[in-house]
């Protein structure tokens, strides 16, 4: 991919209200996401519409080197196969004891769950309204357990 080419977080923000087909690339909130489906005013992170990926690799291949000394294998960093289990690790290191976001469970007010890497506590009762969906808002977002349990 040629540098004129390459997405940049300034040039792919997500815009609210502006129409995304399946498959298009923003960047939002530090992170890269790629659409689903086709839809328009769905926040990237708060919903089944958009999926995390890794940044798009717009470095230049790598010249052939001229040493005849070996280079050691490193480890290949997180790459673009598992940015949404990073996010639940995360998750779970900071919140080992918040469960996991269900469809089939009804929630009271103050009730934390976490979903896509995020916490989320209840603000009214809700049955399957994901956190992050729906209108009214039935969840507020923290940022991390840590903040939350500190209180």
């Amino acid at each position: 991919m040629a540098a004129a080419e390459c997405p940049s977080p300034e040039t792919e923000q997500w815009i609210s209200g502006r129409p995304y087909a399946q498959g298009d690339i923003v960047f939002h909130d530090g992170h890269w996401f790629q659409s689903r489906e086709r839809q328009a005013g769905h926040e990237p992170g708060s919903g089944f519409s958009w999926k995390v990926v890794a940044a798009p690799d717009c470095s230049p291949a790598p010249a052939p080197q001229a040493s005849s000394e070996a280079t050691p294998a490193t480890p290949a960093a997180n790459t673009a196969s598992e940015p949404e289990e990073d996010l639940k690790k995360l998750a779970e290191s900071r919140c080992p004891d918040i469960n996991e976001f269900s469809f089939g469970q009804s929630y009271s007010p103050g009730a934390l769950v976490k979903h896509q890497g995020e916490v989320y506590q209840a603000m009214r009762p809700t049955t399957g309204t994901m956190p992050g969906v729906g209108m009214p808002p039935q969840w507020e977002r923290h940022s991390t357990c840590v903040e939350r349990q500190s209180d």
